[in-house]
């Protein structure tokens, strides 16, 4: 798949991989992320389930290029729904429920992660102002709601008398069966006024330093790895910022392996992962 656009390497095909979290599977089999400056995957055991996106070349594998995704996923079935003769090993059916095989083929799948996704959220008809553009008064309530691909994309929720508990569908956990599962409901909270149509902000001071023009600040989140990873996204690739803003066009953040020490390439811009 080619890039969108050569200035912005993270975008490829539909994929905008600085904006949006990746959803990648094989077959109902969720994918590890692996890329990375020094990534490598193979087709062997010890790569299965795993897929590797170059933003530069010779990433991923020797001889790769932008534009190129490699994924290890045992038993790929090869044609079915979508594919092409230039596109062979497409997504069968569509991200919800999917394949011929019931989401049991391997197929591959990779998409942009939306908010919610793969949960039962809750949100309000009636927000502050006639509409809610920004987020602030939806929350994921369950998240264990059957195996990825295997899932209706149009599955509801009900709840009990008295909004005590709600009852849920669990598709196919086991591989065996579909049932009705009841989770509590959490009790109602304020909304915290975060707008999470755009990027948060963090004020930071830099003490004991003086006659400086400018400052850039490596950044990361816990569930992408080790503190001192400070990876931001699923790419092993620690994240940095360097504007006071957040801009509105171009790449919203740069890697640490786009970064000439001391400075960072002119016209680079940053921001932050919109808030969950």
């Amino acid at each position: 798949m080619p890039a969108m656009d050569p200035d912005y390497p993270d975008d490829i095909g539909f994929l905008n991989r600085k904006l949006l979290p990746t959803a990648a599977s094989c077959g109902n089999h969720p994918l590890t992320d692996v890329s990375g400056p020094t990534s490598t995957i193979d087709g062997t055991p010890a790569n299965s389930y795993k897929y590797c996106i170059p933003r530069n070349s010779n990433e991923c594998v020797n001889g790769s290029a932008l534009g190129q995704i490699y994924v290890n996923c045992p038993g790929l079935i090869v044609g079915g729904l979508g594919e092409t003769p230039a596109q062979p090993y497409g997504c069968n059916g569509n991200g919800l429920v999917g394949s011929t095989q019931l989401g049991v083929g391997n197929d591959v799948c990779i998409h942009n992660a939306a908010a919610y996704i793969q949960n039962i959220s809750q949100f309000s008809t009636n927000p502050p102002g006639g509409a809610d553009f920004t987020g602030f008064t939806r929350r994921a309530l369950v998240s264990d709601v059957g195996r990825i691909r295997m899932s209706p994309g149009f599955d509801n929720a009900r709840l009990l008398p008295y909004n005590s508990w709600l009852l849920c569908g669990n598709w196919w956990s086991d591989l065996q069966t579909a049932s009705a599962w009841m989770a509590f409901m959490p009790p109602a909270t304020s909304t915290d006024g975060e707008n999470r149509a755009t990027f948060q902000r963090q004020t930071l001071s830099v003490p004991g330093m003086t006659n400086y023009a400018h400052a850039i600040m490596k950044f990361g989140y816990l569930e992408y790895g080790a503190p001192d990873a400070l990876n931001c996204t699923t790419r092993a690739d620690a994240c940095v910022a360097n504007q006071m803003t957040v801009p509105t066009t171009g790449p919203p953040f740069v890697f640490a392996s786009e970064v000439t020490p001391p400075h960072l390439p002119p016209g680079s811009r940053a921001r932050r992962r919109p808030g969950a």
